[in-house]
């Protein structure tokens, strides 16, 4: 089992609006090895992502409008990771958030806006002390 608690600030500019994310997001996860070689591992990973938005919005150019994203949004993650002698670890992730904002009919016809988000991420780690042994 793999726990990570992160905090997001990442923006977009785009043609037509822009969207500015701050949010802190737990990332629960389990992983599954059938390799048992000692020296090296290959683990999959997948588990759920709870999203809680701490200042995001979604601003619309053509009329200066801004639309807040609050509230807890939940999404899915998928990764593999290759561990080396148990204390090196390179992973890599794919991240999924449909985030939704609820003050649409303020702004817009519909009700409700939702985005999605897909994110990638790429590490490295160190274990200062061995995670598990044969």
């Amino acid at each position: 089992m793999n726990v990570a608690l992160l905090y997001n600030d990442f923006s977009f500019t785009g043609s037509t609006g822009d969207a500015d994310i701050k949010s802190i997001s737990f990332n629960p996860c389990i992983g599954y090895s059938a390799i048992k070689n000692p020296k090296f591992d290959i683990i999959l990973k997948g588990g759920l992502n709870i999203l809680y938005n701490t200042g995001s919005n979604l601003r619309i150019k053509e009329d200066n409008s801004e639309l807040d994203i609050s509230g807890i949004d939940l999404g899915s993650q998928l990764g593999v990771e290759f561990l080396y002698l148990n204390k090196y670890s390179v992973f890599a992730n794919y991240l999924y958030y449909k985030m939704k904002t609820e003050e649409g009919r303020r702004f817009l016809i519909n009700d409700v806006v939702e985005t999605k988000s897909n994110l990638f991420q790429v590490g490295i780690i160190y274990y200062f002390k061995r995670i598990y042994s044969m």
